[in-house]
């Protein structure tokens, strides 16, 4: 085989190897997916679609699809940017679908982008099913000490097949009586017996024409005469700080679980800003979501009235108010510099394609020093992290050294890092050893003085000379 064969074959596989490393892109790609309601889907193919157009072969590499829990083959076509998907199979009635879209996936305009997508639904409409839509347990009062339990299914219930599957523990006597429509009461002859803890369930259940309910269902209450008051307990913004970024929302605990009509009316921003409240599934916590971005470098005053009150009708005893401080900006790595290369490369502007590092070949072992240059001072205290997130690995061919860091320094700005690393191979005519500098991103990685951190990695691939 000729020298000039292999090359191109080794070209090859270098593109196909390379082809998972997310090259830093500053667009974003969204992808939407159509015609699922309520986690219900009855048409004859799924369709989603990408904001820009990408390869059918690399979208296939990243979907997997199960159903119940496991995964099935699929066909796929691809009409420009949407695409379209069914079992190969066929969809199953009543079966729980699960599709996964998790990797790079290739644009045809260029670059490779990451994603992270995933929905769940059932096959089917919501009228072929037996389901429990909605239920009620008892408002205890006063005066209400027998209220009873209403269950709302979407259809008709069989009357003997709810007496066997229906099942309330600690046993009290109750009647039933059940509507057309599919609710059904269930009456204590008794009281409910005070500071109590009842719980009902239903499985196995069938509709009066026989189908059968697609879960099984358990709820409980207490009655209890309550006299706590409710009390704010705690109140934060991003990663339990009084710091904003983008919308993140504000996260209220409470002592127990609030009405959630009277706390959002109870709320109030200053300077002004929508929002609104949802309860989350631990019991007295609720998120308040603002309708659009934390303005920069603004300070928020955030005020929960005394009107508020519990799910008991018992109202705070105090008002309460944070003052929220808004990020200025994510932490981004503006310059990487080769040092024996002449000029540093400007991640913002600079093609990130076909890179290449000069080594010192006349040291013993290959030195090759990069700096890294941040947008703004790196504290000490965080410096540790932010060299632990560097890292340098070969990615091609695996026959390449393995980098060894043996020197780090920091410039006086505290912005610039430069890491020594030698171990490092180098590329011949015949063979050419590509190496990734990856940048660790995210809230738990590097920091600036202000709290601000990279928003993704930062991924390089360059060959080394």
């Amino acid at each position: 085989m000729s020298v000039k064969v292999s090359r191109i074959i080794i070209i090859m596989y270098i593109i196909l190897y390379i082809s998972g490393c997310n090259f830093i892109n500053f667009n974003t790609i969204s992808v939407k997916f159509f015609d699922i309601s309520e986690e219900f889907f009855y048409k004859n193919e799924l369709c989603f679609s990408f904001s820009e157009v990408p390869a059918l072969e690399s979208v296939k590499k990243v979907l997997v699809l199960k159903e119940n829990k496991t995964p099935v083959d699929f066909n796929i076509r691809q009409e420009g940017n949407y695409f379209f998907i069914k079992p190969k199979r066929g969809w199953i009635s009543q079966a729980h679908y699960e599709l996964f879209l998790t990797g790079m996936v290739a644009m045809l305009s260029g670059g490779h982008y990451s994603f992270d997508e995933y929905i769940f639904f059932t096959y089917g409409t919501p009228e072929d099913f037996f389901y429990l839509q909605s239920f009620e347990n008892p408002q205890f009062s006063q005066l209400h000490t027998t209220d009873t339990v209403i269950l709302r299914f979407n259809c008709e219930v069989d009357k003997n097949s709810f007496y066997t599957s229906f099942k309330l523990s600690p046993h009290i006597a109750v009647e039933y009586d059940f509507s057309s429509t599919g609710d059904v009461y269930v009456i204590p002859l008794e009281p409910w017996k005070l500071n109590t803890r009842y719980t009902w369930s239903v499985s196995q259940l069938r509709s009066k024409n026989n189908a059968l309910i697609n879960k099984s269902y358990s709820e409980d209450f207490v009655y209890r005469e309550n006299t706590e008051f409710p009390v704010l307990e705690h109140m934060y913004g991003s990663s339990d700080s009084g710091m904003l970024r983008d919308r993140e929302p504000i996260t209220l605990l409470f002592s127990k679980s609030m009405d959630t009509s009277s706390l959002e009316k109870s709320i109030f921003v200053t300077p002004s800003m929508p929002g609104v409240l949802r309860s989350t599934e631990i019991p007295g916590e609720y998120k308040w979501f603002p309708s659009r971005n934390w303005q920069q470098e603004t300070e928020y005053r955030f005020f929960v009235s005394n009107s508020a009150k519990d799910c008991d009708g018992l109202s705070l005893q105090k008002s309460y108010e944070k003052f929220f401080s808004v990020f200025n900006s994510y932490l981004t790595v503006d310059y990487i510099h080769f040092l024996y290369n002449e000029k540093p490369i400007n991640l913002k502007q600079d093609s990130l394609k076909n890179l290449s590092a000069k080594l010192d070949t006349d040291s013993e072992y290959n030195s090759l020093p990069i700096s890294v240059v941040f947008s703004s001072p790196i504290p000490e205290e965080n410096r540790i992290v932010a060299v632990e997130g560097i890292g340098l690995s070969c990615i091609f061919p695996i026959t390449g050294a393995r980098p060894i860091l043996y020197k780090v320094d920091w410039d006086e700005s505290g912005k610039i890092v430069t890491l020594y690393w030698n171990n490092i191979t180098v590329s011949s005519q015949d063979v050419i050893y590509y190496y990734e500098l990856k940048i660790t991103g995210g809230e738990k990685a590097v920091t600036n003085v202000l709290g601000d951190y990279l928003k993704e990695d930062v991924c390089v691939t360059f060959a080394c000379q």
